[in-house]
């Protein structure tokens, strides 16, 4: 299966719930109810996080860059649990990073993508090996879906939980 990153809309209660959680477990089932719930919206990139923070920052999403809205885009403001990886953006922070993903040239930059210098420094996942179209059409689909889905986090006040695991 490998590894999955998702992204939801979080209330501010639901925020002081998640925050009140002092044990690794229980974060993973914290952060799987919400999965599982209706009235939450999920983003769900799949395996492309590593990809994304690596095309937008030049280094894997295991090194993000504290203050920089591309890197929160794909690994959060703060991170709450490094074993499951779970972090969250407030949503004060949201605004900055939905000016960053629609000003950024993110057509230029996934297209002059260098497939080669992803396989060679280990960019998950392993996708290196496909052509460059589909890479590319793949990217492309992630980003407009990642786009969307902070503009509505931006337009309806929220934070957003990622999980990645």
């Amino acid at each position: 299966m490998g590894v999955i990153a998702n992204y939801q809309l979080l209330g501010d209660r639901e925020l002081g719930q998640l925050l009140e959680i002092s044990n690794r477990e229980k974060y993973l089932k914290f952060v799987e109810e919400l999965q599982e719930r209706d009235d939450f919206v999920l983003l769900d990139i799949g395996k492309m996080w590593d990809a994304l923070h690596f095309i937008f920052c030049g280094i894997g999403a295991g090194t993000p860059i504290e203050g920089y809205p591309l890197s929160e885009a794909v690994v959060g403001q703060y991170v709450i649990c490094e074993d499951y990886f779970v972090s969250y953006t407030d949503r004060e922070r949201v605004r900055k990073i939905v000016r960053a993903l629609e000003n950024v040239d993110y057509k230029k930059i996934i297209c002059n993508i260098d497939v080669d210098s992803c396989k060679e420094k280990g960019v998950y996942p392993d996708i290196w090996n496909k052509s460059k179209e589909e890479i590319i059409t793949e990217l492309m689909e992630v980003f407009e879906n990642m786009k969307k889905f902070y503009r509505e986090a931006y337009e309806n006040r929220k934070n957003i939980l990622i999980s990645i695991y």
